[in-house]
This record gives structure tokens, C-alpha cells and sequence, in this order.
């Protein structure tokens, strides 16, 4: 995984993890938030 890539991922899970918390947050919010597939997030 690219330094670019990882630095969207992790943009997306705190976005993730601000709004709906450590345990409410999955894989499908982080993609969703990405634009991209849960699949696609692991690339």
C-alpha cells in the first residue's frame, strides 16, 4: 500500500471514528467514506 493510500484510509477511519465512535465503526463506513468497495480499502 502506497504512503497516498494509507493517508486516505486513515483520513477516512478518523472521520469515521469521530462520528460514530470506536465501536460503531466497521470496514463498510471506512470504504463508504473512501468512495471505494471494503475490498478495495485492503489494496
Amino acid at each position: 500500500m502506497g504512503a497516498d493510500r494509507l493517508d486516505e484510509v486513515l483520513d477516512a477511519a478518523y472521520d469515521c471514528l469521530t462520528r460514530y465512535g470506536v465501536r460503531r465503526t466497521t470496514m463498510d463506513d471506512i470504504a463508504s467514506t473512501m468512495g471505494v468497495s471494503r475490498s478495495a480499502v485492503y489494496l
